[in-house]
C-alpha cells in the first residue's frame, strides 16, 4: 500500500525537484503541509547553498513555525560538494530545531539526487526502516543512513564479507537504485539495512537471535513430523549420523542446502517437493497430518 508523500520547501527549490522527471502521483512538492486527512509523510527540504541567504532562511523559518515536519533534508549544492560555512551549520541546526522539536529526529544532508530519491520513494511505500539512502566508509567505519534518516556507524572488521576485500575493493561499492542493499563488485558482497542494523543495535540483535531460535525450533519440528510420517529412523538418513539429526529436529542447528539435500533424497522426495512440505508443517506447527493413500 502506498502513501501520499508532502515535500515540503520553498522556491526556487521546489520548481527544481518538481520539473525533475520520474516522481510518482503521489509525491507532491508543496509550500506549506495541505491539511490532508488522509494518511500523508511529510519531510523539509531546504538547499545548503541557501542557508545562507537571509531572506530565504527567513521564509524557511517562516515555513517552519508553528509546524512539526519529521525529517529536515538538506539537499547538496549541484557538484555534491557545499562549503559548509559557520553561518550555513548554525542555519541546519536553527532550521532543524524549529520544524522538528522531537529530539528523535535526525536532520539529514542528501549527498546527491539518487540518495534523495530513495528516501522520498521509501516514504510512498511506507519503507523508511528497511531501505538505504545512503552509505560512506572513512577510517575503517562503515557508515549507512537509512530512509527514516537515521545514522548507523559500524567498524567494518565487525562485518565479516568486507573483512578480506581490499582498500580499493572496499570502497568500490552502491547503493541499488531502490535502497535495498549495498553491494560490492569485488567478492561479489550484499548488505542490506537489517544487516546493518543488528551490527549496530544491541536490542535489534536479540530480537533477530530470539526469531532465529524460534525458526529453527519450528523447522526442527517439521524436520522430525516429516520425518516419522515416512517411517524412517534418525539412523537410518544416508550421510548424516542420528546425533546430527536429533540436533536438527531440536532446532539446535539449521540445516544447509546439502544437509536437506540428504535428507529429501532418504525420504525419495525431490529437494523442491521435501522444503514445500517442510515450509507446509512449519506454518502449521508440524500439525498437517499425512494424506491417506
Amino acid at each position: 500500500m502506498t502513501q501520499t508523500v508532502e515535500i515540503i520547501v520553498s522556491e526556487p527549490t521546489r520548481s527544481e525537484l518538481v520539473a525533475a522527471a520520474g516522481w510518482p502521483r503521489s509525491v507532491r512538492f508543496v509550500s506549506s503541509p495541505s491539511g490532508r486527512s488522509s494518511p500523508v509523510a511529510r519531510l523539509m527540504v531546504a538547499r545548503l547553498d541557501g542557508l545562507a541567504d537571509e531572506d530565504r532562511l527567513g521564509r524557511l523559518l517562516a515555513l517552519a513555525r508553528g509546524r512539526v515536519v519529521r525529517p529536515v533534508v538538506f539537499l547538496a549544492s549541484g557538484s555534491g560538494k557545499s562549503h559548509l560555512s559557520l553561518a550555513v551549520l548554525q542555519a541546519m541546526v536553527l532550521l532543524s530545531k524549529r520544524a522538528t522539536p522531537s529530539t528523535k529526529a535526525d536532520p539529514y544532508v542528501a549527498p546527491d539526487d539518487a540518495s534523495f530519491r530513495r528516501l522520498v520513494l521509501a516514504r510512498v511505500q511506507g519503507a523508511e526502516k528497511e531501505l538505504i539512502a545512503s552509505a560512506s566508509i572513512g577510517d575503517g567505519v562503515l557508515s549507512v543512513w537509512s530512509c527514516e534518516p537515521r545514522l548507523y556507524r559500524c567498524p567494518v572488521k565487525d562485518i565479516p564479507p568486507l573483512r578480506n576485500l581490499s582498500a580499493e575493493g572496499l570502497h568500490g561499492f552502491e547503493v541499488s537504485e531502490s535502497g535495498s542493499r549495498i553491494h560490492w563488485a569485488e567478492g561479489d558482497v550484499d548488505i542490506n539495512m537489517e544487516t546493518i542494523r543488528e551490527r549496530t543495535d544491541p536490542e535489534c540483535r536479540r530480537r533477530n537471535e530470539a526469531k532465529h531460535r524460534q525458526d529453527a525450533g519450528r523447522y526442527g519440528k517439521a524436520i522430525r513430523v516429516l520425518r516419522e510420517q515416512k517411517g524412517i529412523a534418525q539412523k537410518d538418513i544416508p550421510g548424516l549420523s542420528d546425533r546430527q539429526v536429533r540436533r536438527l529436529e531440536e532446532g539446535r542447528t539449521v540445516p544447509h542446502i546439502e544437509t536437506l539435500k540428504k535428507l529429501a533424497a532418504a525420504h525419495e522426495m525431490s529437494i523442491d517437493d521435501y522444503l514445500k512440505e517442510l515450509a507446509t508443517l512449519s506454518r502449521t506447527g508440524g500439525n498437517r497430518r499425512r494424506k491417506a493413500a
